[in-house]
């Protein structure tokens, strides 16, 4: 419930605060006081666009706030989904900078204009004459049905399966999809698994088959050279043959000359050690054998690990195992994905029985309400000047599952006798519209529990008697909820609990748009005005108080 409007510096207002209040109010003033101002204003706080062009002076900013009471929905987790503060009653602002910026607020935390226009929508319904077409949506009639036949946790339900349903039938597609692409790459995944796995290749085998390569290409001159070593220091006359004789030469002179001993024991060190090569080399010659078979195997195998390196685009072979594991993980992903498929497409069955029987009870609730339903609103068009009115409500079975059910409905009228309903679309004239869409909130009011709702000139094209019906209607939505009711009609805003006057104030340069709560004597001089015109007559107060039940 809207409870407080402030404007500052907005088209013709340069400061205006009002309070309204619960049930059924009225806003009247001559045309071009300014009434679409305000309207105009409150639609900024609700998310609507807005430039610079709207400020009175170019120089300051514009600001508008509205403090809503939202005690009586439950909100709350719209706060905690949205990370604002939840307050009651809650504050919205929108300022309007020189430069046409924009900013808006909840409860003083920044927000966007589509979490504004989300919360605007959720706490009060601005109607005027162009909502009517409202009535020619299917979603909007369907949705009509739906809220006379107590749908709401049933369409609640159905909506999330829906959701949920259509969810895995385009995950189902995906996989599809992957196993379609992976089982076309398969063939060639497995020829290139097999050919590694063939190979069978170890990780440091590369840099061993190069060492030995090394060695059995040049079998023949290190074989040489081994037996160099061994003949050079082991034949007569060899070094250790000779180093031998020195030694036996200086060892009854080492204790005469400590340098001799030293150099003695050197002497000895260096024979055992080119014993030791020797015995080596000789060893060493007796393995190294020239094997052309072996070179040959290993030079292919050399081949192999370069042709494999080269294919898999890895720097050296000790990657290849990794590619082998990789590629054995693709295949094995392949089969997980046929296995997740098959069970994707079992949980798709149970969703569709689920969500057949949920489309079918919303089916069943809505064949039960359709008729009362189009009774009751043509009741009510009955009482607002609408005598030969007919409504029917035809359901639309759909063979595919929708996100409102499995329904679609035409709403189907007719406003004179004998004349068949069709389309409203098709047959009613734009004040048809007005009181049709009238009826409906109506309805909607006695059913749940709606937002405010402000009528902006919804009385359009309707006087007298009819007027006062109108006004009825509005006063009796008042009890269950905020109805403002903008009108020219003083029937109408006689009936209201709280009547406001939007009037122009002439200053020394500009006129300014005001407003105010009236008092029970300005509401007869308001009443007389709007019965007889400028020049307010005796009887057209003595009117105005019978209107006023004064």
């Amino acid at each position: 419930m809207l409870i407080n409007l402030s404007i500052f510096n907005y088209v013709l207002i340069d400061q205006l605060n009002i309070d309204f209040h619960k049930g059924f109010s009225a806003i009247t003033g001559e045309t071009g006081a300014g009434k679409s101002i305000i309207i105009g204003g409150l639609g900024l706080i609700l998310g609507k666009r807005a430039d610079s062009a709207t400020l009175l002076n170019p120089e300051k900013k514009c600001i508008i706030e509205g403090a809503f009471d939202i005690s009586a929905f439950n909100l709350k987790p719209f706060f905690e989904e949205n990370d604002l503060d939840f307050e009651n009653p809650t504050r919205i602002r929108r300022e309007i900078t020189p430069q046409g910026k924009s900013r808006a607020f909840i409860n003083d935390t920044p927000v966007n204009l589509n979490l504004l226009k989300q919360f605007g929508e959720l706490v009060i319904d601005i109607h005027s004459q162009h909502n009517t077409l409202l009535i020619h949506s299917p979603e909007y009639q369907l949705d009509l049905l739906d809220a006379f036949a107590g749908n709401f946790n049933l369409k609640t339900n159905y909506t999330a399966q829906y959701y949920e349903f259509r969810k895995n039938q385009a995950l189902a597609q995906k996989l599809k999809k992957q196993i379609a692409q992976a089982q076309a790459d398969n063939d060639y995944i497995r020829f290139l698994l097999d050919e590694l796995e063939e190979a069978n290749i170890v990780v440091g085998e590369l840099d061993e088959i190069e060492s030995e390569l090394n060695v059995l290409n040049h079998a023949e001159e290190i074989k040489t050279a081994w037996y160099s070593i061994s003949h050079a220091l082991n034949n007569e006359g060899s070094l250790l043959d000779q180093l031998n004789g020195l030694l036996q030469q200086l060892r009854p002179l080492q204790a005469y000359q400590n340098e001799l001993e030293n150099i003695a024991t050197r002497l000895n060190s260096a024979y055992i050690e080119l014993d030791d090569i020797a015995r080596e080399s000789s060893a060493m010659e007796d393995t190294v054998e020239l094997d052309p078979h072996r070179q040959e195997f290993l030079n292919e195998r050399l081949a192999l690990l370069f042709k494999l390196t080269k294919k898999h685009k890895v720097a050296h072979a000790d990657e290849l195992p990794e590619i082998e594991k990789a590629l054995a993980d693709q295949l094995f992903s392949s089969d997980k994905l046929e296995n997740q498929l098959n069970d994707l497409e079992k949980q798709l069955l149970t969703d569709e029985k689920e969500l057949n029987a949920l489309a079918e009870q919303l089916h069943n609730t809505r064949e039960v309400a359709a008729l009362p339903l189009a009774k009751r609103l043509v009741e009510q068009l009955i009482q607002l000047g609408i005598p030969d009115a007919q409504i029917r409500l035809v359901l639309k079975p759909q063979s595919d599952f929708l996100e409102t059910g499995r329904d679609e409905v035409d709403f189907l009228f007719s406003a004179n006798a004998g004349l068949k309903p069709d389309l409203v679309s098709k047959t009613a004239s734009g004040g048809e519209l007005s009181r049709l869409m009238l009826g409906i909130k109506y309805l909607l009011a006695t059913k749940k529990n709606l937002p405010g709702i402000i009528f902006d000139e919804i009385d359009s094209g309707v006087s007298g008697e009819i007027a006062e019906r109108l006004g009825t209607l509005m006063q009796q939505m008042g009890k269950n909820m905020q109805v403002i009711s903008i009108t020219h009609l003083p029937q109408i805003a006689a009936l209201a609990e709280n009547h406001y006057l939007v009037y122009k104030k002439n200053e020394t340069t500009f006129a300014r748009t005001e407003i105010k709560k009236m008092s029970d004597d300005e509401r007869i001089e308001e009443l007389a005005a709007m019965l007889s015109g400028s020049e307010i007559s005796t009887s057209a107060r003595e009117n105005a108080r019978v209107l006023l039940g004064k």
